[in-house]
Order: C-alpha cells, then sequence, then structure tokens
C-alpha cells in the first residue's frame, strides 16, 4: 500500500482538521491515474502534518510585507514597511537582495525608499546617505560591473553630496557604499524600468519622462544623423536631444564673407551633409563670437558641438 497523502488546495482546505490520523482513509494513489482538481485556488502542494500544527500569522494590509520563500515553498516574513508603505521591484548582486519601493522603514530598519537585504545575518539594511529622496519604481544589478542601477521619481540621495544628479535615475556601487549619477546625469520624468539589450552593452529605461523640442514632439534619445558619431564619444552621449532654439536670438560675428557660408543658423539643424547652405565659417584668422539667447530657462547636463571639414576648414580654438 502506498503511503499516507492528502492534498490541500491554497485557498480552499479540501480536508476539514481531523481529531486522529488513525481515521485517516488508506488511499491507493498509484491506482488513480490521472486526477483533475477544479476551484478557484493559486497552486496546490501535498499535505505536511508539521503544517497542520502552525499558527497562522496575521499581516496588516496597510503595509507591504517581504517574504523569503524556501526550497520547498514555504514563505518566512522577513520584515514590514512602514503603514501605506510599497515595496515594487527587487534584485541581487552577489548574496545581497536590494528592495525598491515607497517606504521610511522596513523591517524597523529606518531606509527611504530602498533597501539591502543579507540571507546570511537576515538583517535589513539601510543604504548610503539614507536612501533617495523619491519612490523607486525599476532597479538593475549589473553583478559584471558590481552597480545597481535604480530608477523612479526621486532627484537625488537624502542626505550627501547631491551634485549632479538630475533626477529619476541613479547608481549604487556596493563595494564603496556610494550613490553616484549616471554619465548622463539623468532624466526629466519618472522611470518605470530598466533592462539591460540582449548584447548587455546598453540600458534601455522606459517610463514617462519627456523632452519636447521643435513642435513638441515628444522623444527619448534623437541623434542628427548628418552629424557624424564623434570618437571620443559614449554610449551615452553620442545620442543627445536637440534643444528648441527655433525662437531664440543668434548672433556671429564676425562671419564669412563666402556665399551660402556665413549664415549662422545654419548650424542648428544641418539639412544635409557638411557644406553650402548647412555650414557656418567664422571669418577667417579671426576670434569670432557665437552669442545664442534663448529666453527662457534651459535645463541641460552636457553641450555636444559639430565641427566642420568643409573644404578642409575647420575651427581650431572653441572656448
Amino acid at each position: 500500500m502506498a503511503p499516507t497523502r492528502l492534498f490541500r488546495v491554497l485557498g480552499v482546505v479540501a480536508l476539514q482538521t481531523l481529531t486522529a490520523y488513525a481515521a485517516l482513509p488508506k488511499v491507493d494513489f498509484g491506482r488513480m491515474g490521472k486526477v483533475g482538481v477544479a476551484g478557484s485556488f493559486a497552486g496546490i502542494d501535498l499535505y505536511n502534518d508539521n503544517q497542520s500544527s502552525q499558527q497562522q500569522t496575521t499581516f496588516d494590509p496597510t503595509t507591504s510585507t517581504l517574504f523569503l520563500r524556501a526550497q520547498d515553498g514555504g514563505l518566512t516574513p522577513i520584515g514590514s514597511t512602514n503603514v501605506g508603505g510599497r515595496v515594487v521591484t527587487g534584485c541581487s548582486i552577489g548574496n545581497v537582495f536590494y528592495v525598491g519601493g515607497t517606504f521610511t522603514t522596513l523591517g524597523g530598519t529606518n531606509t527611504a525608499n530602498i533597501a539591502a537585504y543579507s540571507p546570511s545575518t537576515n538583517k535589513i539594511a539601510q543604504l548610503a546617505d539614507g536612501g533617495l529622496d523619491g519612490p523607486v519604481s525599476a532597479l538593475h544589478c549589473d553583478e559584471k560591473n558590481g552597480l545597481l542601477w535604480v530608477g523612479g521619481s526621486f532627484r537625488a540621495p537624502i542626505t550627501g553630496n547631491t551634485a549632479g544628479f538630475a533626477g529619476s535615475v541613479a547608481t549604487y556601487n556596493p563595494s564603496s557604499n556610494t550613490w553616484s549619477p549616471p554619465p548622463f546625469a539623468g532624466l526629466t520624468g519618472g522611470v518605470n524600468t530598466i533592462v539591460p539589450t540582449t548584447s548587455n552593452s546598453e540600458l534601455l529605461f522606459g517610463g514617462s519622462f519627456i523632452t519636447s523640442y521643435g513642435n513638441g514632439t515628444n522623444t527619448t534619445s534623437v541623434s542628427n544623423p548628418n552629424v557624424p558619431t564623434s570618437s571620443g564619444s559614449t554610449t551615452f552621449s553620442h545620442s543627445l536631444v536637440p534643444f528648441p532654439l527655433a525662437n531664440a536670438d543668434i548672433d556671429a560675428s564676425p562671419s564669412s564673407t563666402q556665399p551660402g557660408l556665413g549664415n549662422i543658423t545654419n548650424i542648428l539643424c544641418p539639412a544635409g551633409p557638411d557644406g553650402v547652405g548647412n555650414t557656418w565659417f567664422a571669418e577667417d584668422n579671426f576670434k569670432s563670437i557665437v552669442t545664442i539667447r534663448t529666453n527662457k530657462q534651459l535645463s541641460a547636463s552636457g553641450l555636444r558641438l559639430g565641427n566642420t571639414f568643409f573644404n578642409g576648414r575647420s575651427t581650431t580654438t572653441f572656448k
């Protein structure tokens, strides 16, 4: 006779509690063949005598609880957030699991919107500078480079040096326990997901960040196909978003007197390859001054210039 086994359906207990194990029916499950179970449940597992004696734990529905799942499927609570808090994302680097969301405490540890859990010590730790000053929606663990990429609706760490952070994206180095802005400083708006490309050479950011230019068209990363990629550019600098300068006041003096090469506005958005009608020359052997008045505030973290090489000519010094 095969050993006695009872099935328990998650969400619906199939058998009521029995007072005497001797009363359990002896069933040869091996002769049952295929059995279908219907109902409203999320899973099914084998009944375990030890589970019947375990106390039920009630969790506060106004908090978010982090669980550790064992190989047998059992769930062990690690810690809960403050009332109203939420844990929405997580990933691991080595033996440390990082979680992000909207919370001020997790498992009794004061930490803002991001925390680290170590299974070996069963402790939750605060990250550098107290965490981040806004919600965290996305985490990407770059184990190869030992970096944690964080996306959300924050600007910078709560304390410490916040210079260089432009918002929504930050990197954390577990080795030095330090925060840094990404190479592109950040994004305007919320970041909801961060995933690598199939080649793992680039990261893709998704969310509700918007960059407006021209007629207000929304875009993310735009390159001018008529401006070649410079040899010193990186993944984060070879594709930049143009600024709306169509209504700006732009002056340049002295400009070249050569036909088709003296109009400074040609540099804004070249209509074609380097040459007459698409290129601006300063007057030979003069220090020309270019003045751009946008008449409104613009937020920029970097500036890229394209030089001309038409007819072997170019600007030799820029400052």
